[in-house]
């Protein structure tokens, strides 16, 4: 088709990767013309310099001024390309370096603008393209291959050369090199700038759900509203990805409310909820639950004897340190029964269980844990003593080894401690928390040598003093 030009990019894909198109007798014939005139006079001219020499033909043009068609934007090349470029002698001259950029920055896009320069040994006189590179650091050493090359589109010197970057971070500062390219591959110096794109305050939660929701599977279904903010104002819509089955997001208003039917089954399930506002800001809320087993609450902290004194203050313990609820459970009834009032009194009370001592004797208590669905129990001995009775009423193990635990009979929150050999000289002083549910105090005597040993127990009420030995 003599007289016809071609996309360069175009032509050369079919001319090499298609072999049908209409344009592949053209590129054939040219790349034919530089072979023949070239090779001769080159012996290493390889397929790399045959792919640049017809790249270098390239006469630049805005293709989609003549064919605007949608579908076809961004398939068409950049140009035209001619025979007689791609047999000109190679330029030396590298073109004149870009000059200021401005930049017009907004939330996710940007345009870059700089004038066309000239390039004296160019059939046009003009620089051929631009290396433009984009980073989100200081670009002190260029990239192998920029990010984008923009043509001159045969715009005269001086005329404004812009290119638009799409898809960038809101509220982030960008750093832009511009280098000036010759058909030869002289390059100019850089030009640099940078810019921030605008602030886009994307919606999001204001109650999300930070960690996994677990659910029993003994409930119908589990609720949750989530409250969407939205700081700058802007139109809101969402959408969800990965949706499990039987669960359903629904709008109203700024909130999103999600149900989730629970079936029996159980497992551990992730989806993702995408808001997006009208400037396309995006932000993913990631929703983790679980459906749990419904398991009868679990004692955790047995506890152990109590010893009480005859008219001694109450001593209380919550239950919560005892009893290991099932996921979700928020309001469990509890009981508190003893066998025996006469010896002690016992009360539960927003969790908290009274123990009344009344005259000397033992009782079993009984503590029951109930949550709606399963219950569990636990039962403790009480001792009611004299007044004077020791404030330590057991002491294991015996002989000790690396500890040995003090069953401490008042309600004392702490005991000081004191460990001293025969001799009387102290080896060891301390303070000691007491456990509130099992009333014990542990003491490390790991470090001490096999020997016999005098341990003092101080309260506020008393002091004991026991024997013990350590092997």
């Amino acid at each position: 088709y003599p007289g016809r030009d071609f996309p360069a990019e175009q032509s050369i894909y079919y001319a090499y990767a298609n072999g049908t198109s209409m344009a592949t007798p053209h590129v054939s014939g040219i790349a034919a013309l530089i072979v023949s005139y070239f090779g001769p006079k080159d012996p290493d001219f390889t397929n790399e310099k045959l792919c640049k020499r017809l790249l270098g033909a390239v006469k630049p043009q805005d293709i989609h001024a003549y064919n605007p068609d949608l579908a076809l934007r961004n398939k068409m090349g950049v140009g035209y390309i001619d025979a007689g470029y791609a047999l000109r002698e190679a330029e030396t001259v590298k073109p004149v370096q870009a000059g200021a950029i401005t930049s017009d920055a907004q939330y996710y896009d940007a345009t870059l603008s700089w004038q066309v320069t000239a390039d004296t040994d160019a059939p046009t006189q003009t620089t051929f393209a631009y290396d433009v590179y984009l980073s989100d650091k200081e670009i002190t050493t260029l990239p192998s291959k920029p990010t984008t090359v923009v043509y001159s589109h045969e715009k005269h010197a001086g005329e404004v050369l812009s290119h638009q970057f799409t898809g960038l971070e809101s509220n982030k500062t960008y750093y832009v090199a511009v280098v000036a390219r010759d058909r030869s591959g002289n390059t100019s110096e850089r030009t640099t700038a940078d810019f921030t794109t605008k602030l886009n305050n994307v919606p999001l939660f204001a109650n999300p759900l930070t960690e996994r929701v677990l659910i029993l599977n003994t409930r119908p279904y589990y609720t949750y509203t989530f409250n969407v903010e939205e700081k700058d104002g802007h139109k809101w819509d969402f959408k969800t990805e990965g949706l499990p089955s039987g669960v359903t997001v629904t709008r109203n208003g700024d909130r999103l409310n999600m149900t989730i039917l629970v079936g029996g089954t159980t497992g551990a399930y992730d989806f993702d909820i995408v808001l997006t506002d009208e400037l396309k800001g995006t932000r993913t809320e990631t929703v983790r639950y679980a459906i749990v087993p419904h398991n009868a609450p679990a004692v955790k902290a047995r506890i152990g004897d109590v010893f009480l004194t005859e008219g001694d203050k109450p001593m209380t313990f919550s239950v919560k340190d005892v009893f290991e609820l099932a996921p979700g459970i928020e309001n469990p009834a509890f009981e508190a029964v003893t066998n025996n009032p006469a010896v002690v009194d016992v009360k539960i009370e927003n969790g908290t269980v009274t123990l009344t001592p009344k005259t000397r004797g033992e009782a079993t208590v009984t503590v029951i844990v109930n949550d709606g669905k399963k219950k569990s129990q636990t039962t403790f001995q009480v001792r009611v003593t004299d007044e004077n009775a020791s404030e330590v009423q057991a002491l294991y193990p015996l002989p000790a080894h690396s500890y040995i635990k003090m069953l401490i009979r008042s309600d004392a929150e702490k005991v000081d401690v004191s460990v001293t050999s025969v001799r009387g000289e102290r080896v060891i002083h301390e303070s000691l928390v007491v456990n509130p549910v099992r009333r014990e105090a542990t003491l490390s005597v790991d470090k001490l040598a096999p020997g016999i040993y005098h341990l003092i127990i101080q309260t506020e009420r008393a002091t004991s003093k026991r024997t013990f030995i350590k092997n």
